[in-house]
Parts: C-alpha cells; sequence; structure tokens
C-alpha cells in the first residue's frame, strides 16, 4: 500500500483535480444557466461539437449524447478525488492508491480527449489537453516526493 506522509500539498493538488473535474463535467449540462444569484456562463460545447461532428461528417444527433457522457464521465472523475480528500481529512488515511487510480484515469482521459482533438482539428484544444497531461505528471510527482521526504 503506497501511503503518503502528513504533507498537505498532494491535497491541494487533489482539490484542484477535484474542482477541474467537477466544474468541467457540471458545465457541459448547466452552461448559460441562471442560479438565482448568478448565471453560470460556461463554454459553449453544442457549439463546438456541433462544428466538429459536422466536419467530420456524422450525424449531428451525436453531439448531445458526447455532451452527456463526457460530463457524466468527468463528474465521476471528480468524485475519485473527493474519495481520497474524505479519506485524508475525516479518516487521517495517508492511502494514495486512490488518488493515484485517479490521476490514472485524468491521463487516460486526457489522451482520448487529444486523439478527439487530432481527429476533429482543433490544435488549440489538443495544446491545451496536453498541457493537463503534464500537470497530471507533475502531479503525481509532487505526491512522490512527499511520500519520499522524511516526516519531522
Amino acid at each position: 500500500m503506497t501511503k503518503t506522509n502528513n504533507r498537505n500539498f498532494t491535497s491541494y493538488l487533489a482539490l484542484f483535480w477535484l474542482v477541474f473535474w467537477l466544474f468541467n463535467g457540471l458545465d457541459k449540462f448547466l452552461y448559460q444557466t441562471d442560479m438565482g444569484s448568478f448565471t453560470w456562463y460556461g463554454k459553449d460545447r453544442g457549439w463546438q461539437f456541433l462544428t466538429y461532428i459536422t466536419n467530420i461528417e456524422l450525424s449531428t444527433n451525436l453531439v448531445e449524447p458526447i455532451l452527456w457522457f463526457a460530463g457524466i464521465w468527468e463528474v465521476a472523475i471528480s468524485l475519485f478525488f473527493a474519495g481520497f480528500l474524505w479519506l485524508q481529512i475525516f479518516n487521517k488515511n495517508r492511502n494514495l492508491n486512490i488518488y493515484n487510480s485517479a490521476l490514472k484515469i485524468s491521463l487516460l482521459t486526457f489522451i482520448g480527449f487529444c486523439g478527439f482533438d487530432i481527429v476533429v482539428g482543433d490544435r488549440a484544444e489538443l495544446l491545451e489537453h496536453s498541457t493537463y497531461i503534464g500537470i497530471a505528471g507533475v502531479s503525481y510527482l509532487v505526491s512522490y516526493i512527499e511520500r519520499m521526504i522524511p516526516r519531522g
């Protein structure tokens, strides 16, 4: 079992990834939604994906299911990071298995996004998703280094 010392940086990175995946997932459902005290502005992924799907000559009926799947998938990834943080805060469990699994799922997701970006020809999104692959790698390295530093 891989454990971490009582360091905070890994937990902060887990919080970053939790917010990142949760809000990106919710954005697929809440784009331009009045939340009462504010409007969730977000990004118009419907228009963006409609362009992609049209360009690669697939049925435009696929846009909504793709966005729903992506949104649900992203929220699910956020739950792994939430579970890790829950264990860190309430159980004082320093097990990194959930965190490492969530990072691996994040990497695989970004690899899938990169493949899609290449197929549809969106080099700006490819650069963005590739950058997040690097950030996920750094997130793993930070947790690895924190494990190696003696407590004291």
